[in-house]
């Protein structure tokens, strides 16, 4: 289970930073270098909520071949603006629809199976955002927008990459 928290304005997904494995009981941060907007790792399959409905909903469940991953809470899916929507992977003319969190809010990702990647564009990193990640109820690790590893990397990240 991952839990997206935003404790002021909205967040939107975005910068590909996390891979964990199923079996580490921390987490591994990797990065793709600035202005990636692909991700480098095979076998990966993406989310771009193009498919769900733009707005508000206290859920949403989107399936990936044999993995189902179900959003609860406070969601709402918001158009490409200047704060998140990758290029989308179809056509890069175009950007995707990106995932949001409320102001005091916060999203539960659940994964139907345990995942050995999970990659993220997190494009409003901030003191305002965090990523917990939990097994079961057990928090493994989690990623604040201002943490050390974030807050090292270069100008060239800050806004939407």
């Amino acid at each position: 289970m991952i839990r997206l928290s935003r404790l002021l304005n909205c967040t939107a997904m975005g910068l590909s930073i996390l891979a964990s494995t199923a079996t580490h009981a921390g987490l591994i941060e990797t990065f793709e270098a600035s202005g990636v907007t692909r991700c480098s790792v095979s076998n990966t399959q993406v989310v771009d909520f193009n498919d769900m409905s733009l707005g508000y909903t206290s859920s949403a469940t989107v399936q990936l071949s044999s993995l189902t991953i179900t959003y609860s809470g406070d969601v709402f899916t918001v158009a490409a603006d200047q704060y998140g929507g990758a290029p989308d992977l179809s056509d890069p003319t175009k950007d995707m629809n990106y995932l949001g969190v409320g102001s005091g809010q916060s999203v539960t990702m659940t994964l139907s199976t345990p995942q050995p990647y999970f990659g993220i564009w997190f494009s409003a990193a901030d003191q305002f955002n965090n990523i917990d990640f939990y097994r079961g109820n057990t928090l493994l690790s989690s990623v604040a927008g201002t943490g050390p590893v974030l807050s090292s990397l270069s100008s060239s990240y800050n806004g939407n990459p």
